[in-house]
């Protein structure tokens, strides 16, 4: 049914407002050639042409994270020892393009999306992306214990009772009951993601222009969220908190036991933080997120911050930061547990994009194990 994105049994988001299959990319038809998926017209496959690696290629999902100032792009490939990393791109995106998180020029994405898949060399054509944090509406709340259907359907009819949105029917909506509260046992503990509709369709044909299908989207907080499940060890009783500053919107998620307990998006980052005292500002902004965690949450203790994001290559950043926090600060390291060869990806390579690429691992982690 509409609105209906999450499958049973699986980790919290897993479907964030999963699109339907579309049987054309805008404009053009996919095909066949030889060992190529293409989609640049119809195209017969020449003799000898490996359909069964065509299909392969058509199942491949890249992940592709749209900053304001770059596009990056990460392929995984599955294998029986982990995820191993396959294509990594970056290209960069003419100002005016992405503002607060919205997509101001369609034209100009579509063509950067282009070029970063032309220079990378990654042939996949579906995608899984993320919308920034301040395009979407994430928040955590307790509900009287009712079914899954039941409350999909009171967000449907009765969402700006619970949602900082106008009217309901404007929104796309997903959840993930989290269990019974620990407070009443007569209600539960719920996050709800939504963003506005033509937010989400401004973006995802955006990026269909530029020759791809989106076949996943997700929230940007959730993203980084997979790439740490997928990094880091955590146990039921551990609370680390993700803090990614990008150029300009910065997002902190913290976890209590792998789960989003908070999750904060505002506008600040990499041109806003040149100088010391601007970075004091971001700091001041992250400190307050983490307090107001450690209050309404009961807990005096962080086990570690995670930095991503290009602000935080800026020292004056990190320095601030770590004096904020009130808890250890390291960078967050999204290949730490994914393989790769060392000669194509060396690292001192891998240290210049660590802190750009945790979002786009995290989005690429969909086309691996289904996450």
């Amino acid at each position: 049914p509409p609105g209906t994105f999450l499958s049973d049994g699986v980790t919290p988001f897993q479907n964030l407002f999963a699109l339907p299959n579309k049987a054309r990319i805008r404009g053009t038809v996919c095909a066949m050639g030889g060992d190529d998926y293409f989609c640049r017209g119809a195209r017969r496959p020449p003799g000898g042409g490996s359909v069964k690696r065509w299909f392969y290629r058509k199942r491949r999902v890249a992940g592709i994270d749209v900053g304001s100032r770059l596009v990056k792009l990460v392929e995984l490939r599955e294998t029986s020892r982990g995820p191993r990393l396959a294509v990594y791109g970056q290209v960069p995106l003419p100002p005016g393009v992405i503002e607060n998180g919205l997509v101001r020029d369609d034209v100009g994405l579509a063509a950067a999306v282009e070029a970063l898949f032309r220079a990378s060399g990654s042939r996949a054509v579906r995608v899984a992306a993320a919308l920034p944090g301040t395009a979407a509406v994430v928040k955590r709340a307790s509900f009287p214990r009712m079914g899954e259907a039941a409350f999909r359907s009171l967000l449907a009819q009765e969402g700006e009772k619970y949602l900082p949105v106008e009217r309901a029917a404007d929104v796309t909506f997903d959840f993930h009951v989290l269990g019974g509260s620990p407070l009443d046992p007569g209600r539960m503990d719920v996050i709800v993601a939504a963003a506005r509709k033509d937010v989400v369709e401004r973006y995802v044909d955006a990026v269909e222009q530029g020759r791809r299908k989106v076949v996943l989207l997700d929230v940007d907080a959730f993203a980084l969220e997979r790439a740490y499940e997928a990094n880091y060890d955590f146990g039921g009783s551990d609370t680390d908190a993700l803090v990614h500053a990008g150029p300009s919107v910065t997002t902190v998620n913290v976890l209590k036991g792998g789960v989003s307990a908070l999750v904060r998006s505002f506008p600040a980052g990499g041109p806003s933080v040149a100088g010391s005292r601007r970075a004091e500002t971001l700091a001041g902004e992250v400190e307050r997120s983490l307090d107001y965690y450690r209050s309404t949450a009961g807990e005096t203790r962080l086990r570690q911050v995670l930095l991503s994001g290009g602000a935080v290559t800026v020292p004056a950043v990190r320095e601030a930061l770590a004096g904020r926090a009130r808890a250890p600060v390291v960078l967050f390291d999204p290949f730490r547990r994914i393989r790769r060869d060392r000669e194509r990806f060396p690292e001192a390579f891998l240290d210049d994009i660590r802190p750009l690429a945790v979002a786009a691992v995290g989005l690429a982690l969909r086309g691996v194990d289904g996450r």
